[in-house]
Protein backbone atom coordinates (compact mmCIF):
# COMPACT_ATOMS: atom_id res chain seq x y z
CA UNK A 1 0.00 0.00 0.00
CA UNK A 2 1.48 3.79 -0.76
CA UNK A 3 0.67 4.43 2.77
CA UNK A 4 3.35 2.02 4.10
CA UNK A 5 6.40 3.24 1.83
CA UNK A 6 6.02 6.73 3.09
CA UNK A 7 5.37 5.76 6.56
CA UNK A 8 8.53 3.92 6.61
CA UNK A 9 10.73 6.59 5.37
CA UNK A 10 8.94 9.46 7.57
CA UNK A 11 10.21 7.28 10.25
CA UNK A 12 13.80 6.99 8.36
CA UNK A 13 13.82 10.61 8.23
CA UNK A 14 12.55 10.73 11.88
CA UNK A 15 15.29 8.79 13.27
CA UNK A 16 17.86 10.86 10.95
CA UNK A 17 16.38 14.58 12.46
CA UNK A 18 15.36 15.58 9.11
CA UNK A 19 11.98 16.18 6.92
CA UNK A 20 12.30 16.46 3.41
CA UNK A 21 8.25 16.31 2.05
CA UNK A 22 9.31 15.27 -1.60
CA UNK A 23 10.80 12.48 -0.83
CA UNK A 24 7.92 11.17 1.36
CA UNK A 25 5.82 12.27 -1.54
CA UNK A 26 8.09 9.83 -4.33
CA UNK A 27 7.77 7.33 -1.51
CA UNK A 28 3.95 7.46 -0.75
CA UNK A 29 3.73 7.01 -5.11
CA UNK A 30 7.04 5.01 -5.23
CA UNK A 31 4.96 2.34 -3.16
CA UNK A 32 1.44 2.26 -4.21
CA UNK A 33 1.64 3.41 -7.79
CA UNK A 34 3.91 1.55 -9.13
CA UNK A 35 5.60 -0.83 -7.03
CA UNK A 36 2.32 -2.59 -5.54
CA UNK A 37 0.50 -3.29 -9.10
CA UNK A 38 4.02 -4.05 -10.68
CA UNK A 39 5.10 -6.99 -8.31
CA UNK A 40 2.01 -8.07 -9.05
CA UNK A 41 2.16 -8.67 -12.53
CA UNK A 42 5.75 -9.53 -11.83
CA UNK A 43 5.11 -12.55 -9.30
CA UNK A 44 2.97 -13.67 -11.96
CA UNK A 45 5.51 -13.91 -14.47
CA UNK A 46 7.94 -15.22 -12.24
CA UNK A 47 6.27 -17.94 -11.57
CA UNK A 48 5.11 -18.70 -15.29
CA UNK A 49 9.03 -18.46 -15.79
CA UNK A 50 10.29 -20.69 -13.36
CA UNK A 51 7.90 -23.70 -14.03
CA UNK A 52 9.44 -23.32 -18.06
CA UNK A 53 13.10 -22.76 -16.54
CA UNK A 54 12.54 -25.37 -13.45
CA UNK A 55 9.65 -27.70 -13.96
CA UNK A 56 10.70 -30.05 -11.44
CA UNK A 57 10.37 -27.22 -8.84
CA UNK A 58 12.49 -27.09 -5.60
CA UNK A 59 15.89 -25.23 -4.88
CA UNK A 60 15.50 -24.65 -9.28
CA UNK A 61 12.89 -22.79 -9.11
CA UNK A 62 13.78 -20.74 -6.58
CA UNK A 63 17.56 -20.20 -7.90
CA UNK A 64 15.33 -19.09 -11.57
CA UNK A 65 13.07 -16.79 -9.66
CA UNK A 66 16.02 -15.10 -7.12
CA UNK A 67 17.86 -14.62 -10.58
CA UNK A 68 15.39 -13.40 -12.09
CA UNK A 69 14.49 -10.53 -9.43
CA UNK A 70 18.25 -10.11 -9.08
CA UNK A 71 18.97 -9.14 -12.84
CA UNK A 72 15.69 -7.98 -14.78
CA UNK A 73 13.50 -6.71 -11.83
CA UNK A 74 15.99 -4.97 -9.56
CA UNK A 75 17.90 -3.32 -12.11
CA UNK A 76 15.82 -2.49 -14.89
CA UNK A 77 12.67 -2.18 -13.62
CA UNK A 78 12.77 -1.44 -10.14
CA UNK A 79 15.29 1.31 -9.61
CA UNK A 80 14.84 2.96 -12.92
CA UNK A 81 11.47 3.54 -11.72
CA UNK A 82 12.71 4.84 -8.67
CA UNK A 83 14.54 7.03 -10.28
CA UNK A 84 12.10 8.24 -12.48
CA UNK A 85 9.62 8.99 -9.57
CA UNK A 86 11.85 11.27 -7.44
CA UNK A 87 12.98 12.92 -10.61
CA UNK A 88 9.56 13.64 -11.13
CA UNK A 89 8.37 14.73 -7.87
CA UNK A 90 11.35 16.69 -6.62
CA UNK A 91 11.24 18.57 -10.30
CA UNK A 92 14.88 17.12 -11.71
CA UNK A 93 16.14 18.27 -15.11
CA UNK A 94 17.28 15.40 -16.94
CA UNK A 95 20.96 16.40 -15.87
CA UNK A 96 20.13 16.76 -12.18
CA UNK A 97 18.45 12.91 -12.85
CA UNK A 98 21.66 11.65 -14.95
CA UNK A 99 23.56 12.63 -12.16
CA UNK A 100 21.57 11.46 -9.46
CA UNK A 101 21.93 7.52 -11.44
CA UNK A 102 25.22 8.20 -12.11
CA UNK A 103 25.99 8.86 -8.70
CA UNK A 104 24.25 6.47 -6.43
CA UNK A 105 22.75 3.73 -8.90
CA UNK A 106 25.48 1.03 -8.30
CA UNK A 107 25.76 1.57 -4.67
CA UNK A 108 22.09 1.58 -4.43
CA UNK A 109 21.45 -1.44 -6.40
CA UNK A 110 24.24 -3.25 -4.40
CA UNK A 111 22.59 -2.45 -1.06
CA UNK A 112 19.47 -3.38 -2.68
CA UNK A 113 20.81 -6.90 -3.12
CA UNK A 114 22.23 -7.39 0.00
CA UNK A 115 19.27 -6.31 1.69
CA UNK A 116 16.51 -8.20 -0.59
CA UNK A 117 18.09 -11.43 -1.90
CA UNK A 118 17.55 -13.03 2.05
CA UNK A 119 13.99 -11.38 1.78
CA UNK A 120 13.28 -13.20 -1.19
CA UNK A 121 14.69 -16.19 -0.50
CA UNK A 122 13.16 -16.39 2.05
CA UNK A 123 9.92 -15.17 0.26
CA UNK A 124 9.61 -17.29 -2.90
CA UNK A 125 10.81 -20.44 -1.27
CA UNK A 126 8.45 -20.13 1.83
CA UNK A 127 5.58 -17.92 1.22
CA UNK A 128 2.78 -19.28 -1.03
CA UNK A 129 2.25 -16.41 -4.56
CA UNK A 130 -0.60 -14.91 -2.77
CA UNK A 131 1.26 -13.89 0.39
CA UNK A 132 4.61 -12.68 -1.91
CA UNK A 133 3.20 -9.06 -3.04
Amino acid sequence: PPSLGGAGDVVVQHAAASSDVDRTVAFFIFGGVLTGPINYRWLDFLAAASRSIAPQGGAASLAAKVALQSTVMQPLIYLPSFYLTNALVRRWSVAEAAEHVRAEYADTLRRLWLFWTPSVCFAFGVLPLRLQA
